[in-house]
């Protein structure tokens, strides 16, 4: 019933809603639950700041009414929780899973993988609440202080960073080009899942640039199990998650 992608939360659920009623072990989207940083980004979208200073908002209001929509896809069984398919045989196969969210390296594993759904799929820019912000990530290049060799580091840092290199690691890997010029390349303009993901990049962040994160997120997982397998209340778990944070963050 949908001409175009869901363009809010509220037309996401009642999409996943729609598909799931398909019935026969069929569900409406996938939410990854192995993913740490899903559920800050939906936070994200729901105005959430994360951290601030020395103080974390995990169990601020934005931030666990965004845990509290994620968790509602699983009370009401339109995701899965454990369904031992990957994306693209959930995907291809019947449309077990009909929406998921990944990365630009899913359009070739679609592409090679499924190829009988050519023509029949699309991406399309994350939903909306108070923004539609994505998660910007990827692989840093760097120099380490006791190098004995940095003119010759600087040397490949720079070749890695030239549009036609960048273009030809996107080849390789499916890594899209950090350099902008590289967008004008007619493979990147003429390809509207390319596209999509470009627009969508343009609205996207990394997640906080702090040596404690990297905890705290993993944190995160266990702290959403027991809401999505118990059915824990989010704001008592949150308010756990969120003490512990802190302690992490200022020690």
């Amino acid at each position: 019933g949908y001409d175009e992608p869901p363009g809010t939360w509220d037309e996401l659920k009642d999409a996943a809603r729609k598909l799931a009623g398909r019935g026969g072990g069929k569900y409406g989207i996938s939410l990854d639950t192995a993913e740490q940083t899903l559920g800050f980004m939906f936070a994200r979208q729901n105005g959430s700041r994360l951290i601030e200073g020395n103080t974390t908002l995990f169990n601020q209001a934005p931030y666990v009414e965004a845990i509290e929509y994620l968790d509602s896809f699983f009370r009401e069984g339109l995701a899965p929780k454990d369904l031992g398919l990957d994306a693209v045989q959930a995907f291809a196969g019947d449309g077990v899973i009909p929406m998921f969210i990944s990365g630009p390296w899913m359009i070739k594993l679609i592409h090679d993988q499924a190829p009988d759904l050519e023509g029949k799929w699309a991406t399309a820019e994350l939903p909306k609440k108070e923004n539609n912000e994505s998660l910007l990530g990827g692989a840093d290049l760097s120099i380490f202080q006791y190098s004995k060799h940095k003119e010759e580091a600087l040397k490949f840092l720079a070749f890695m960073s030239r549009t036609e290199t960048q273009l030809k690691w996107m080849e390789l890997t499916q890594s899209f080009p950090s350099v902008k010029a590289a967008w004008e390349d007619d493979k990147l303009k003429s390809d509207p899942n390319f596209q999509v993901i470009g627009r969508q990049a343009e609205n996207a962040a990394p997640m906080p640039q702090i040596t404690a994160w990297e905890e705290i997120s993993q944190g995160y997982l266990k702290a959403f199990e027991k809401i999505y397998r118990r059915g824990d209340n989010v704001q008592q778990v949150f308010d756990d998650y969120n003490a512990n944070a802190t302690r992490i963050l200022n020690r």
